[in-house]
């Protein structure tokens, strides 16, 4: 074994082995005799010329280097015994069919599931058998603000046997010294106003005091956003009586916070029984996030906060979040390390922050010598930078961590920190000092509220199931248990075995006749019928497919499935017949085109920003790409329909302009040879958006700002058709190209005065039943040679509310159009030359327009969900309907396959 192969295993081990007697000694005789066998110094000195000059030559060995080198050996054992830690056996457990996976490396236990109250703010408390979380009871509306929050703890951890105790109720926090003179403590008291991120309004020191941040309101409706009288900092410690620690109030008389008006909301962390960080955040009028830290002491370390201390701390410049919102970056969790192994942490702070773009940074923030700063030398260390969800994200996605740090007989045998959310949002994932990232947790079911870690090496996972809210929560609390070598290997063993595959359908479909594509069953599988009601033959082995598309010319198959990973899902391409399926990415992407069908298509991926993308040439069989484009605004860029051009925007432009201008330019890009071409532009006012080629690549429609524009790419040439007084919601051309049909939303008829009252009184008004300010929604057709128009359809809609028609042409009946009444009054064909509307089904047109396909509700229950449904198609020719498959709530998705 060569030296770097020896070092590459020790920088893997990472599970907490002891050595065996018989082991230990074993190496260390095979070291002696090694050491005592003649050797080659020039090998060992060409490997590592750069020797320290206190380490004896290895060569040498006698007398007290000899006695180094057996202690060097014994301190490797050592290394070995405390580095590793966790020897990754990488292979994928489940807790269920399609529950969390998790490496074999953990056991994984469902602790806690409870569906009456929403949990939040979940802290580990000192000893690692409890977990402390604030309780608020839920209406129909989200967190009832007429009912008071409690703080609850659930112990037992150690045993799985959860007892939930409730250890304080908001409602008593009603002491006048506990709060700002004269606050108004007559309506609710609750947990403080939130900010994004993990809200840090709850802390446990390590004796047992608890840190807790709450706020006098108003008794107002549930669903009301509430105004704060006073937010305070309260202690309670272990008996239970609690302690005002400082107001928000008190950091504004002081001198040390101006709200200019603002609303505040204040995140408390403690670092140690006498020492608590407080960041307050204001969110003015004007957009600008306001953020300020504070260093809160109690001098005399007697648990009485009445004399305590205030020191704020200044951020360096360098460190980005610190102008807010508006430097692109947002702070999302602030938390303390835990101070053991002789290191004294209670004076730093570990800050994450994301950024735009979706740069993830976690840094230790420090003020040693308490001079208000963490601008002296080693205050401010960047432990980690890495790949948060791009933009600001939902808040369930943003990423959240904890410190882990585990004791061996008082002994620190690992430092890390552990992620949900951060290298996928239903992962849990490992960070080691070093900031490699290693996934040991993945298809979680719920979105991260918080990950835990206690000093045994236990780590916690706890949040709410997808698809519930604060109104219907269900949260649920998982531990995952490092376990030994042996039994890591015993679990990975017994998921050895693979897992029959179920056959497919039989294939029985009538030869020659036309085919449909649809779903089934809970395992999202895809089959064929046939036009007469033959087969069904499953048409992909895959299952738990979520979305399925074919190539324009129906050679390929796109899908989208979550069957490797549950909750994770990934892009596939296969063969027309589902053969060869070819996995693309291992996230969701969007096929953009198809140069060829036989060899490429064209991807289209996040780029830096939440409305950038990155075009990309894919070889099929190969897997080789090449980037064709990157950063283009996806509003801004098209692919025409045989793939083998790209029209987009290029340049500069300023979105805080009303419209958005700069030096844009309209480009082309030939995918073959890879020239682009400028077509129109710069502009010197204005900004291009939604690019639309015509269906035979000749000419390609944009607008500019409220004008639409159709250009000859050959000629050059350019002419409005057509302007929009409001705004676009979409647009398409005809298959024909002598039509558009635009759906756009007018101007609002309200003045300025009546538009700003609107905005402010808009959701009651709505909720009445009476829009304040109404808008005109219309469907227009226009003709692209003469630029005449006619409105098809319109609508009084408002402006929180623009879905529109589901509209689409049928593409095989020269210049006709579906348009469907969103109000359940059925859909209608159009013909864009004029004439009676006709009703149809809402469906897919066969290629020769004999026939609509459509999938309908046949039984629903109590609340009009259906129960059972069916595939069918309507003989445009003979007026009748042929029902097709019928079958449970899990069918749909039909279209006509070629």
């Amino acid at each position: 074994m060569d030296r770097d192969s020896f070092e590459y295993i020790l920088g893997r081990l990472e599970r907490p082995v002891t050595p065996s007697t018989e082991f230990a000694q074993s190496l260390l005789g095979r070291l002696l005799q090694q050491l005592e066998a003649p050797q080659a110094p020039a090998l060992w000195e060409r490997a590592i010329p750069l020797r320290p000059r206190w380490l004896p030559s290895p060569f040498a060995v006698t007398g007290p280097r000899l006695l180094v080198l057996v202690a060097l050996a014994l301190g490797l054992l050592a290394a070995v015994a405390a580095g590793a830690y966790y020897v990754s056996v990488q292979t994928w457990l489940s807790s269920g069919p399609r529950g969390v996976q998790f490496t074999s490396d953990f056991e994984l236990v469902e602790l806690f599931r409870a569906d009456e109250f929403f949990y939040s703010d979940f802290t580990l408390g000192p000893e690692g058998n409890e977990i402390y979380a604030l309780r608020q009871p839920t209406g129909t509306d989200g967190i009832d603000l007429s009912r008071p929050a409690t703080l609850v703890r659930l112990d037992g951890l150690q045993d799985e046997q959860l007892q939930t105790e409730e250890i304080l109720t908001f409602s008593d926090l009603t002491d006048p010294a506990l709060w700002d003179p004269g606050t108004d403590l007559s309506g609710i008291i609750f947990p403080a106003l939130r900010s994004i991120g993990p809200h840090s309004v709850l802390s446990v020191a390590d004796n047992g005091d608890v840190f807790l941040v709450a706020s006098a309101f108003d008794e107002a409706p549930s669903g009301s956003p509430p105004h704060a009288h006073g937010t305070s900092v309260i202690v309670r410690r272990p008996d239970g009586t609690p302690q005002k620690v400082l107001t928000a109030q008190e950091l504004v008389d002081a001198g040390l916070l101006d709200t200019e008006g603002a609303e505040v909301s204040v995140a408390v962390v403690s670092s140690a029984p006498d020492f608590v960080w407080l960041k307050t955040e204001m969110i003015p009028s004007d957009g600008a996030n306001l953020i300020s830290f504070y260093q809160v002491q109690d001098p005399d370390a007697d648990g009485d906060w009445s004399d305590r201390t205030v020191l704020p701390l200044a951020l360096p410049p360098s460190l980005p979040g610190v102008a807010g919102f508006e430097s692109g970056w947002l702070f999302t969790q602030m938390l303390a390390e835990p101070s053991v192994g002789g290191q004294d942490r209670s004076r730093s702070l570990l800050l994450a922050i994301l950024s735009l773009s979706g740069e993830y940074r976690i840094y230790r923030v420090s003020d040693f010598n308490g001079d208000g700063d963490a601008a002296d030398d080693g205050e401010l260390d960047r432990l980690f930078t890495g790949t948060g969800p791009y933009g600001f994200g939902e808040a369930f996605d943003l990423p959240v961590i904890a410190p882990r740090v585990v004791l061996t007989d008082g002994k620190v045998v690992l430092r890390e920190l552990v992620a949900g959310s951060l290298a996928r949002a239903s992962r849990l994932s490992r960070i080691s000092e070093s900031g490699e990232v290693t996934d040991i947790a993945r298809a979680f079911e719920v979105d991260f509220g918080a990950v835990l870690a206690g000093p045994e090496g236990n780590i916690y996972v706890a949040g709410q199931l997808p698809g519930t809210n604060e109104a219907n929560p269900v949260t649920v609390i998982y531990r995952l248990r490092p376990v030994s070598e042996e039994e890591a290997q015993e679990a990975a063993a017994a998921t050895a075995e693979a897992s029959p595959t179920e056959p497919a359908a039989a294939g029985n479909i009538t030869p020659g006749i036309p085919r449909i594509a649809f779903q089934q069953g809970e395992k999202g599988e895809v089959f064929l019928v046939g036009l007469d009601g033959s087969g069904p033959e499953k048409l992909l082995e895959a299952k738990y497919i979520l979305g399925f598309e074919q190539s324009p010319g129906g050679k390929r198959i796109v899908y989208w499935s979550d069957e490797e990973v549950p909750r994770e899902t990934f892009t596939y391409v296969a063969n027309a017949d589902g053969s060869n399926p070819k996995k693309l990415r291992e996230r969701i992407v969007h096929v953009s085109g198809w140069p060829s069908e036989e060899d490429s298509l064209i991807l289209s991926e996040e780029g830096s920003r939440p409305w950038l993308v990155n075009l990309i040439l894919h070889d099929i069989e190969s897997g080789r790409e090449r980037t064709l484009l990157t950063g283009v605004d996806n509003t801004k860029v098209s692919v025409s329909l045989d793939g083998g051009s790209i029209a987009f925007v290029s340049g500069s432009f300023d979105y805080s302009k009303d419209p958005p201008t700069g030096a844009e330019s309209l480009e082309v890009l030939d995918i073959e040879t890879g020239q682009r071409r400028r077509v129109d532009g710069p502009l010197t006012e204005g900004s291009y958006g939604y690019l639309q080629w015509s269906s035979d690549g000749r000419r390609m429609a944009y607008f500019v700002d409220s004008d639409l524009y159709v250009r000859d790419i050959a000629s050059g040439e350019a002419r409005p058709v057509y302007r929009v007084e409001g705004y676009v919601i979409y647009y398409t051309w005809s298959p024909s190209g002598r039509w558009f049909l635009i759906e756009e939303v007018g101007p609002t008829p309200c003045t300025p005065e009546e538009e700003e009252r609107a905005a402010e009184e808009g959701e009651r008004a709505r909720l009445e039943g009476q829009d304040p300010c109404p808008r005109k929604r219309a469907l227009v057709l226009v003709n692209v040679e003469s630029g005449e128009t006619r409105e098809v359809v319109n609508d009084e809609v408002d402006p929180a509310n623009t879905s529109g028609w589901p509209t689409h042409w049928v593409r095989h009946l020269e210049d006709s159009f579906v348009v469907a009444d969103p109000a359940g009054g059925g859909a209608y064909l159009h013909s864009a030359t004029g004439g009676v509307p006709r009703p149809v089904p809402d469906g897919g047109w066969s290629s020769d327009g004999r026939y609509i396909l459509f999938s309908r509700a046949d039984e629903t229950d109590a609340e009009g969900n259906p129960i059972r449904a069916s595939i069918a198609v309507f003989d445009t020719d003979t007026g009748e309907t042929r029902t097709l498959i019928e079958g449970g709530s899990d069918l749909g998705w039909p279209r006509w396959w070629r």
